[in-house]
């Protein structure tokens, strides 16, 4: 059984959603939290949204750095370094799809086992990671896919490139609707919020709350 900090938020589904339900957060010490983000659109649209503001950004210089694909090798290497333990994962924890990890190789080599998308700003010296989860069908309507996204790091733009990326990566292979739940810093809401709204015309689609991390671990 794989070492996993406790959350006050598991992946419950909400009847009939899709989305994971809202739980009331225990009055325990908590070590970290990341906030949740709702949209919903269609393949077809959002993948010419995604070209045009990708260009538009590495023209303006608005601190655009292609992320990077990490292997096997390099997920290792930047998900156990210590600066990314201690300063980037949200109390020291690695979180894929509301399952909160301690980051542990044999945690990792569980992870990896999955298909899930590893990316990072920098190899070596990583202030921005993420990993992405395969889409998989919901009863949300006909055919639509849900996609979970987990950012890691307090600098915005290059946040905002892995999330870019991410959805780049999953969505070319997919035809319809897509319900995509992004986690990341509480602090760039804001930002993040106005981003997806001017970039690409998306809403946040519903009120989710953020993901607490207690001090007590399973």
């Amino acid at each position: 059984m794989p070492a996993a900090a406790s959350a006050t938020c598991p992946p419950v589904t909400a009847p009939g959603s899709g989305a994971p339900a809202r739980r009331a957060i225990p009055a325990e010490k908590t070590k970290g939290k990341v906030e949740i983000f709702t949209v919903q659109f269609e393949t077809e649209d959002i993948l010419p949204k995604l070209e045009a503001t990708i260009v538009q950004l590495k023209k303006s210089g608005s601190e655009w750095e292609d992320p990077i694909l990490l292997g096997a090798t390099d997920v290792k290497r930047v998900f156990l370094s210590p600066k990314v333990v201690d300063e980037v994962l949200p109390g020291k924890t690695i979180i894929q799809d509301w399952a909160p990890y301690k980051p542990l190789e044999s945690n990792l080599e569980k992870l990896m086992r999955q298909d899930l998308i590893w990316m990072a700003d920098n190899k070596e010296q990583a202030r921005v990671v993420s990993l992405g989860t395969a889409p998989y069908r919901v009863s949300l309507g006909t055919g639509y896919h849900r996609l979970n996204i987990d950012i890691f790091g307090k600098h915005f733009p290059r946040v905002r490139n892995q999330f870019l990326a991410q959805v780049q990566q999953r969505v070319s292979t997919l035809e319809g609707p897509v319900y995509c739940l992004l986690s990341f810093e509480p602090s760039m809401w804001q930002d993040m919020l106005f981003f997806c709204q001017t970039a690409l015309g998306l809403h946040m689609d519903r009120d989710i709350e953020g993901q607490s991390l207690l001090e007590t671990d399973v």
